[in-house]
């Protein structure tokens, strides 16, 4: 499923940051991350509602949450690499994203029932 034009406006709006756009030196957003994110958004599908954000970094944060689990991934500037978090409660568990983002959010759906 493609990622819905609001997703779509945002990544391209992350394109235009430029040098210090969070006043912390913030670095621009790479075109590698953005489109490393919209591959997994579009794989992620809508079945949970999904905020994503620029990191300072020139990476984007992606972030799905329901009730008190979430699950966190950070998808690196070079585009090749993401790290996830996935928090229960207190409980969290991380890695390294293999690109199956669909066993960690249905993960974060089971963590509900």
């Amino acid at each position: 499923m493609p990622i819905s034009q609001e997703l779509h406006n945002k990544l391209n709006e992350f394109l235009k940051l430029k040098d210090d756009w969070d006043s912390y030196g913030g670095v621009p957003i790479t075109t590698k991350a953005v489109i490393n994110t919209a591959v997994i958004l579009d794989a992620a599908g809508d079945e949970v509602e999904v905020h994503i954000g620029p990191l300072p970094n020139g990476g984007i944060d992606i972030e799905w949450e329901i009730g008190d689990s979430e699950l966190l991934l950070e998808v690196f500037p070079d585009g090749e690499k993401a790290n996830w978090v996935l928090r229960h409660g207190e409980d969290y568990t991380n890695g390294t994203f293999d690109g199956d983002i669909k066993t960690l959010l249905k993960e974060l759906l089971e963590a509900q029932e």
